[in-house]
């Protein structure tokens, strides 16, 4: 398998980001670590072996980011204007330099995004955010609703960020003509998971709004670990790439 390590310096945010890239040709995956993870992730819990059909046979070239959660929504220690401001300047390097990136190197317009726990609530949030630029998005086991980390603190970029508010309200023609037709969101998680009930409720957000969406739980015993993530990934991979 080609596998290869990019890293450059963000004034964004500050520091040098790591991006491991797996594959050699095809469309890009944008693949957003758990709320503790970082570009490692993917391999620690030996993703690449799932979707090494899709790797080999050049539907997929996966890039994996550095995660940015502990350091915005899981640092207790900011002021929660603080932390978003963090993830307002994490998306900005993902949106300015992740994805330029990506599409240098792939050389494809087709991108989408996945993430696991945490992880879903950036590909989703991206996917909704920016339906211009990622055709699919991946939630396993995700989470919609941020205000947990803010301490009831709120303003317009908390709104704007957290999934859970802003699509009940969204009706402008521009992501409404793509979301769930040419972005399609997906939430996919197990009957046993623990954080389950915020896909279900999301889920029933979207259909309140007639809005498309890939909707799949898995029953028993699928639940909020890597190794049902792991058997559920390929699955996915085989209906978008």
């Amino acid at each position: 398998m080609h596998i290869e390590k990019f890293s450059w310096f963000t004034h964004r945010l500050e520091k040098d980001m790591v991006i491991m890239r797996y594959g050699h040709y095809g469309p890009g995956l944008l693949y957003f670590p758990t709320s503790g993870g970082g570009h490692t992730e993917f391999d620690y819990y030996r993703m690449q072996d799932d979707a090494w059909p899709f790797i080999r046979d050049g539907r997929v070239q996966v890039f994996v980011v550095d995660g940015y959660a502990k350091t915005s929504w899981y640092n207790d220690h900011l002021h929660p204007r603080k932390k978003i401001e963090g993830h307002l300047a994490y998306e900005s390097y993902v949106i300015n330099e992740v994805v330029p990136f990506i599409y240098n190197v792939t050389k494809n317009d087709y991108l989408g995004c996945m993430g696991a726990s945490f992880g879903g609530y950036y590909a989703i949030n991206s996917l909704f955010r920016y339906p211009q630029i990622f055709k699919t998005a991946l939630s396993l086991g995700g989470v919609f609703d941020i205000t947990s980390h803010l301490d009831g603190y709120t303003d317009e970029d908390v709104y704007f960020n957290n999934p859970a508010w802003y699509v009940r309200n969204l009706d402008d023609p521009f992501y409404r003509s793509r979301i769930g037709h040419s972005a399609i969101p997906c939430l996919w998680g197990g009957v046993w998971d623990q954080f389950i009930q915020s896909t279900y409720d999301f889920h029933e957000l979207l259909n309140s709004k007639g809005i498309p969406h890939d909707y799949d739980v898995w029953g028993p015993p699928f639940g909020h670990n890597e190794k049902w993530w792991k058997i559920q990934l390929p699955v996915w991979l085989d209906r978008y790439y």
